[in-house]
């Protein structure tokens, strides 16, 4: 094959006798249509959607696209139609193989008794791209509709802005409100919710159709992506779930919990259906399950057994004994009633295994992270230690710092205190009296203050919250991490500033590790994206072939014999040989 940028003009490889171009305005041009072996005369109208007919008709089991126009309109399906024909000039040059073609010509150039080969494989691909092509032009007639109705109406509404009431106007907002969100939930398809496991439960219509009803109402239930009625059924039972678990966390709160809840209240009568639901829900899937010995090996049926179990154990010990019966251990129990809430792992479960997969090719990164925030945080902890542990108590045996100073504060005034005056160091500071002098003109009084007033001041102790290493380690790990909580704090200046170094010091530790594991995790998602078009390529491929056998069925039954047409599949040889151009040269 011969590309037009590395050849020689079309021009100089025609003898003259033959180089009176056929115009193709006002007649057809006969031409050759050639597929593997196999050629036939085809009257070409210039182009290429007229090349594309003629081949999806002779060689094809394929309907003929609807789009052809697109080939001769749009570029993009132009350059892939360039792709999918070559031409093989009726006197043109030849090698071993046969006559030599030339791909990515311009129909214009072709004249009459030339052949016309196809390469299948890009011929499928042309396929595909009328197919997005199609649908990309009609999302931007859709969106040049849509704006154009909005300005429509916006011109609309200016118009009768003046005629129209508040309450008419609101009344044609609900209307339009109404309309677009119904547009949006009859285009929304609620099995998009949830991940499509796959394998052994990614079954076709067909093979769906000859399960027995104990296999589809397994089926059902454990693939949400199945069928609209499976997407239901999965969405109620999350919302049940969504719901025990509120009410579990509300029935908590002061003044609505009570220890001993009536059983006609609405918090026990919410949680007996939710628990019979889930119950029967299990019962079901366990008998519809096909091999029951393996059913409690997902942890998922594990938690929901784990789940239900308090709330029936409560019941038989009050059906037994007539009250609430307090049982060694239930209370325990109850709390493990939360774990529920892990079934709404199932709508997302692919996400779930992407975050698993991300964390296990970050096993090296992150150990390098724990490893050096231990070092850096034991450390850090033992310098702290050092510098804020402050004086040992030995009568009380531990370490204490001083927090505020005791000082006696003397006042003098021209105008009598009175027998019991009052003083304030700072606001909110209140100072104790000492003495009164007995004119009352002076007064003592003991202040607190934050630091050394006078040399008669006492130092107020309080213990240390750094008052050993391991003391440290949690001032340290939430410092690193930039936490900052805030509970335990150094005091003095020196405190304060190697605080400063550690919260830096640890936000580099974090950073660096953290930008792999962000790494993996967008390599990981991209591969999942790429496994996911890649699935649904192959969903459309297989149904256009479906689609393709069908058809050919039906016309062997209504024609009572077999077709003239080669089958669809013979096609598929034309891989075989790649890109080898070679075609008999039968002009």
């Amino acid at each position: 094959m011969a590309s037009r940028s590395n050849s020689q003009s079309l021009k100089g490889l025609r003898e003259s006798p033959l180089g009176r171009r056929v115009s193709m305005d006002y007649k057809l041009t006969p031409i050759k249509l050639a597929c593997k072996e196999e050629s036939v005369d085809f009257d070409w109208d210039g182009t290429f959607a007229d090349l594309t007919r003629g081949f999806t008709e002779e060689f094809t089991e394929v309907e003929c696209p609807k789009t052809l126009t697109l080939l001769d309109s749009n570029t993009e399906c132009r350059r892939a139609a360039s792709r999918v024909f070559r031409l093989c000039l009726r006197d043109g040059p030849f090698y071993e193989g046969g006559s030599l073609a030339f791909e990515g010509f311009d129909p214009e150039e072709v004249r009459e008794g030339d052949t016309i080969t196809v390469n299948f494989e890009m011929y499928n691909k042309l396929l595909d791209t009328l197919e997005d092509v199609k649908k990309r032009l009609i999302q931007e007639k859709l969106k040049k509709a849509e704006k154009a109705e909005r300005a429509k109406a916006a011109a609309e509404r200016r118009k009768q802005a003046g005629s129209l009431t508040r309450m008419q106007s609101l009344r044609d907002l609900g209307q339009r409100s109404m309309k677009n969100l119904s547009m949006k939930v009859g285009s929304f398809d609620l099995r998009n919710m949830y991940d499509k496991k796959g394998g052994s439960l990614d079954l076709s219509p067909d093979e769906y159709a000859k399960l027995g009803f104990k296999q589809k109402v397994w089926y059902t239930l454990e693939e949400p992506t199945s069928s609209m009625k499976a997407a239901l059924i999965a969405t109620f039972m999350s919302t049940l779930i969504f719901f025990s678990t509120v009410t579990f966390c509300v029935a908590t709160l002061h003044g609505v919990y009570r220890e001993d809840q009536p059983r006609d209240s609405f918090w026990f009568i919410s949680e007996a259906f939710c628990v019979s639901v889930f119950t029967m829900e299990l019962a079901v899937r366990l008998w519809a399950c096909p091999e029951r010995w393996r059913f409690f090996e997902n942890y998922l049926n594990v938690i929901d057994g784990v789940a239900i179990l308090p709330f029936w154990i409560e019941t038989i010990m009050f059906a037994a004994t007539g009250s609430d019966t307090e049982v060694p251990g239930l209370s325990v129990l109850r709390v493990i009633r939360m774990v529920r809430v892990l079934r709404l792992l199932k709508m997302s479960k692919g996400s779930v295994m992407l975050f698993a997969e991300t964390m296990q090719k970050s096993f090296r990164p992150l150990n390098m992270l724990f490893m050096i925030l231990a070092v850096v945080i034991i450390v850090a902890s033992a310098l702290m230690y050092f510098i804020e542990r402050g004086r040992y108590n030995f009568k009380m045996q531990y370490w204490e710092r001083p927090v505020a100073y005791r000082c006696a504060v003397y006042l003098t005034s021209t105008a009598a205190m009175g027998a019991s005056p009052t003083y304030q160091a700072g606001e909110g500071n209140d100072c104790s009296l000492i003495s009164v002098a007995a004119d009352q003109l002076s007064a003592g009084f003991l202040c607190t203050y934050p630091y050394r007033k006078n040399l008669n001041c006492v130092t107020v102790y309080e213990q240390s919250p750094f008052n050993s290493i391991m003391h440290s380690f949690w001032w340290s790990w939430v410092s690193m991490c930039t936490v900052g909580y805030g509970d335990v704090n150094p005091a003095t200046i020196l405190g304060k500033t190697f605080g400063m170094i550690v919260v830096v010091v640890g936000v580099l530790v974090i950073a660096l590790p953290v930008t792999v594991i962000g790494s993996n995790f967008s390599v990981g998602f991209n591969k999942e994206e790429a496994d996911r078009e890649m699935a649904e390529k192959k969903l459309l491929v297989d149904e256009r072939r479906r689609l393709a056998e069908e058809a050919a069925l039906m016309r062997e039954s209504l024609s009572g014999s077999e077709t003239s047409s080669p089958n669809f599949s013979r096609l598929q040889s034309l891989n075989d040989d790649g890109d080898s151009p070679a075609v008999p040269n039968r002009a």
